[in-house]
């Protein structure tokens, strides 16, 4: 085939979207050459010209809908919008890049076979759980949440997570940090949260709390902190396990009990499952948890997989790239440990913690607050308020 000449770039004077319709899904086989240049050409303008977006009807030209694999210069979306159903090809770790953000479109009275062990998380499902507050509800029946996060040098996923916690609905949020690292965190934390200097982790009360959250920005700890952190696991109550806590927990090889919502990444994965490098799919790394612990799993990355012993995998479908910066793993855990100090189930409040982390991220960028390139934590956190009110369809 001839090489690919490229056009010249149009001039964009206004945000501009290349619609994706070249094929339907039935199409089959190899891309005539005259599409896969119309491909290339789609994808060359997309990258060369910030103001456009790309936008796939039903499922990105080039990209194969049951198994997701891309021909060469398949389009690379930045939204795909899914009429009556996500095709199982686009939940396939090679279309993710691809698919981009998946937009479900529902057809009213098409009845689609689900895709097999898999589930979608659409807003569709979260608003029972987003409903209103009986009349008389006080803050101690919103549960006391129980955070160890911070230190020296890591202070800010102190107060992203516990400020997280509190915005997610906990009636009562307590940080636990050490006495030297005290003076410097106690000032900087909203007024809401209170912070208890202790010697170390053994000196926490665990009665007092609904659920805790363990992990965000702790660094190395001491023997006796990791034995301490050891009693409180084997408590039995609900706790989200994240960040520095996920590698004390490789570290010391502690299987996570059923009690526990474990939150990595693909590297906290690996240290927590030395064969984790043995499985090229995400989804198989997900199972081979699921075989390992006991606990709820949140596995983090473009297409965010939520699962638990016995219950499908779920696909998170919001968020965006510019998510990929320093925190916003710790709004995500104070999130989840927010609804579970409530009394949420670690599954349901997982699926909560990661949609509506997509969906604020999201909202930051639509009202033109951020960008791809400036998206903070800071800015998800600030705009969840708005992302549960859209996803509960709430208004007051």
């Amino acid at each position: 085939p001839q090489e690919y000449q490229a056009p010249p770039l149009p001039r964009v004077g206004k945000p501009m979207i290349l619609l994706d319709g070249l094929l339907g899904i039935g199409a089959k086989g190899m891309l005539r050459r005259e599409i896969s240049e119309l491909c290339a050409e789609i994808n060359y303008i997309r990258n060369r010209c910030g103001a456009v977006r790309t936008v796939a009807i039903d499922i990105p030209t080039g990209v194969d809908p049951n198994t997701g694999m891309p021909q060469q210069n398949a389009v690379e979306a930045d939204f795909t919008m899914c009429i009556g159903a996500v095709k199982q090809g686009l939940l396939d770790d090679d279309a993710t890049l691809f698919a981009g953000r998946l937009v479900c479109i529902d057809l009213p009275g098409l009845h689609v076979q689900a895709i097999p062990a898999t589930e979608l998380i659409t807003s569709s499902r979260l608003t029972k759980f987003l409903s209103a507050r009986p009349y008389t509800d006080y803050k101690n029946k919103r549960g006391h949440i129980g955070v160890i996060a911070g230190s020296e040098g890591m202070l800010g996923a102190a107060r992203l997570c516990c400020e997280a916690a509190l915005r997610a609905g906990a009636g009562l949020v307590t940080l636990h940090v050490h006495k030297n690292v005290y003076p410097l965190i106690a000032p900087s934390m909203p007024p809401e949260i209170m912070v208890r200097p202790v010697n170390s982790y053994a000196d926490i009360s665990i009665r007092t709390f609904s659920a805790f959250l363990i992990g965000p920005g702790i660094g190395s700890v001491s023997e006796e902190d990791a034995e301490a952190i050891r009693l409180i696991l084997e408590t039995g109550t609900p706790t989200v396990l994240d960040a520095d806590g996920l590698n004390l927990a490789a570290a010391m090889q502690w299987n996570l009990g059923e009690h526990i919502l474990a939150t990595p990444h693909h590297g906290e994965i690996r240290r927590l499952l030395p064969d984790a490098d043995n499985y090229a799919i995400r989804a198989d790394i997900a199972d081979c948890f699921l075989a390992e612990h006991e606990a709820a799993l949140i596995y983090k990355g473009a297409r965010t997989i939520v699962t638990q012993r016995g219950k499908p995998l779920f696909y998170n479908i919001t968020g965006d790239p510019g998510m990929a910066t320093a925190g916003q793993g710790d709004v995500l855990a104070g999130i989840c440990g927010g609804f579970i100090s409530q009394g949420e189930s670690l599954l349901v409040s997982a699926v909560l913690g990661v949609y509506l982390c997509g969906r604020a991220s999201e909202m930051a960028i639509s009202v033109g607050e951020a960008t791809q390139q400036t998206l903070t934590a800071g800015d998800t956190l600030r705009h969840l308020p708005a992302a549960i009110l859209s996803t509960a369809r709430l208004c007051y």
